[in-house]
């Protein structure tokens, strides 16, 4: 069984908050996520910046009615930041 996850929404604002079985410590935060309209661009962007990547590619997740297009890379104190997008179509 996978873990619980749910999305909320305050204008252009979404959390998401889901359990991670990986992690017991209390309060801990696993990443924080920027949202974009042009993900396939920001992809080519981040690669082109130097980045170190968590995804060496665009991942994919069937959340909302047309999923999510998502990748994960290290910010410059080694903190995870995950770039998604909610797909249209």
């Amino acid at each position: 069984m996978g873990s619980k996850v749910n999305f909320y929404q305050i204008n252009d604002l979404i959390l998401e908050v889901y359990e991670d079985k990986t992690n017991s410590e209390n309060g801990a935060i696993n990443h924080f996520a920027i949202a974009t309209d042009e993900i396939d661009k920001t992809f080519a962007h981040v690669k082109k910046l130097g980045f170190e990547l968590i995804d060496d590619k665009i991942m994919h997740l069937p959340f909302f009615e047309h999923g999510i297009s998502y990748f994960n890379f290290y910010g410059p104190n080694h903190e995870t930041i995950e770039v998604c997008q909610k797909n249209k179509e």
